[in-house]
């Protein structure tokens, strides 16, 4: 429900710790959802990375690849492929 104003003081000081009450849990409500969405925004985005690029997503995780991208057999960026699954 929203909030409405009150018919006396007594009301009014209620309504007005509902009113606060509830619109602290609406934003906190509004923040769970941005940061879910960026969170799994964020993971797809690396994950494609890792599958697409493994070599540089391997570069920006900090362990680098030994085997240079141009080798077919491609047997040093297993472990980052199957991260971005």
């Amino acid at each position: 429900p929203m909030c409405r104003r009150a018919d006396n003081q007594a009301d009014a000081a209620k309504h007005a710790v509902s009113c606060a009450n509830e619109t602290s849990q609406r934003v906190a409500h509004f923040l769970f959802l941005v940061g879910s969405w960026c969170l799994g925004g964020g993971l797809i985005g690396l994950g494609v990375l890792c599958l697409v690029h493994p070599h540089f997503a391997a570069d920006t995780y900090g362990l680098p690849l030994h085997a240079s991208c141009a080798t077919p057999t491609r047997t040093d960026e297993g472990w980052v492929i199957v991260t971005g699954l």
